[in-house]
């Protein structure tokens, strides 16, 4: 009799037991389905650029925590009716309250696209893995809300198995060289950049309208590459100097695009 109570108490007592922990575990269960980590891309297959006519497209590199005069140049961007793509560094974004409000306050202006510029943005890019990848994507969704569909590595570089990675999340790759191709991603690389990081020096604006020109007339696309910090550190915050920039390419009388607009991908 003793017995039968002794494990009818313990019956009760592991009974108690379970009922005291479930309400935890389903919390743990319910937080981890409520809070996943925010990723989207889109599944596709080939990617082909559709350019009918001349078209210009400026891609600002390095807009970073803290980067100034990123706002001041893109707002002179958009004052002269130009596109722009901007190359987002994820690395500390987070950070910089003022950048993150601004890159929200214009991103569906149809002028402006959004693109993931590496995650750090150091040689460790180069050999980026998918995880870093997806984790600078991540972050530049739940900040700015938007899903880059380009990618630019930094320095223009990128590893071949780090390339693999790109092309399964991204449509658009842009580095140098100049190269347009269509294929399991589009590569539209830079025609010429507005300085020579190699040696630190400026490229003139007329250098950079003479090899637009030139591209245009063989592919009927530029690529036009600047940094905020040109004009910022290099250029000794010579504003005019960039007015003239944008004035000499909106004197090739062409389209200005962005790489959203100029590729389509079958899903």
């Amino acid at each position: 009799m003793n017995k039968t109570k002794l494990w009818f108490g313990l019956l009760i007592l592991l009974l108690i037991s379970i009922w005291a922990i479930t309400p935890f575990w389903f919390g743990r269960i319910d937080f981890i389905k409520v809070n996943p980590m925010i990723y989207n891309y889109t599944e596709h297959h080939s990617c082909h650029i559709t350019i009918t006519e001349p078209t210009v497209i400026l891609r600002m590199d390095d807009v970073r925590v803290y980067s100034t005069p990123v706002e001041s140049l893109i707002d002179e961007v958009l004052d002269n009716n130009i596109s722009i793509v901007l190359g987002v560094i994820p690395r500390d974004l987070e950070q910089d309250k003022q950048i993150v409000s601004y890159l929200n306050k214009i991103k569906k202006d149809p002028r402006v696209e959004i693109a993931q510029h590496g995650d750090n943005h150091d040689r460790s890019d180069f050999f980026i893995s998918e995880e870093n990848l997806i984790k600078g994507n991540t972050k530049i969704q739940e900040l700015i809300g938007v899903v880059p569909i380009s990618y630019i590595p930094p320095f223009n570089e990128i590893d071949q198995k780090s390339l693999g990675y790109i092309e399964q999340h991204f449509k658009v790759i842009s580095m140098k060289n100049g190269v347009i191709k269509e294929g399991r991603i589009a590569e539209i690389s830079e025609t010429i950049g507005s300085f020579y990081y190699g040696n630190n020096s400026d490229v003139s604006n007329g250098k950079v309208f003479l090899d637009c020109a030139d591209s245009l007339s063989k592919y009927n696309l530029c690529v036009v590459t600047i940094h905020p910090q040109e004009w910022g550190l290099t250029k000794l915050e010579n504003f005019e100097d960039f007015r003239d920039l944008l004035f000499k390419l909106k004197q090739l009388n062409t389209t200005f695009s962005t790489f959203n607009k100029v590729v389509y991908c079958e899903e």
